[in-house]
């Protein structure tokens, strides 16, 4: 996406509000409700498929099926709505902005290797933020 082309409203939408709302209907509620009745990896998939599906393109769902299909393990496996949220900012961010960045080309291998990139950069920036947070915390405390 072309950064002059980028209003704040689009950045609100794609940066903020898309992830909230998306990951509390993908991860948190068809997660949740398929869970209930098959395995975690059928879940999974069921709600990624769900969510490349809703994007409505061939283009964006085969990403975002990959993307969902990640994220969707990640919130299995730590059952917290609040990393998959901010990971899903970060992509979002990323995606924005950081494109111009990255650039390798027009090829699907270069795509997906950025894609797969941005992925794991934001579960690892996520996970360290949400890991110092309780320590953090405490040091606070301890500073009053």
């Amino acid at each position: 996406m072309a950064e002059e082309s980028v209003s704040v409203w689009l950045i609100i939408y794609t940066v903020i509000l898309a992830p909230i709302t998306e990951e509390l209907c993908f991860r948190g509620l068809t997660y949740a409700y398929l869970r209930r009745g098959v395995s975690m990896w059928s879940a999974v998939v069921i709600q990624a498929l769900l969510f490349a599906g809703f994007h409505g393109n061939f283009y964006q769902a085969s990403y975002t099926l990959v993307f969902g299909l990640f994220m969707g393990y990640v919130y299995a496996k730590s059952e917290n709505i609040y990393l998959t949220i901010g990971m899903h900012m970060l992509y979002n961010l990323v995606a924005m902005f950081g494109y111009n960045f990255i650039y390798l080309g027009d090829g699907p291998i270069s795509f997906y290797c950025i894609l797969l990139t941005t992925m794991m950069a934001c579960y690892v920036s996520v996970l360290l933020i949400t890991r110092s947070l309780p320590a953090l915390v405490e040091k606070r405390k301890d500073d009053k």
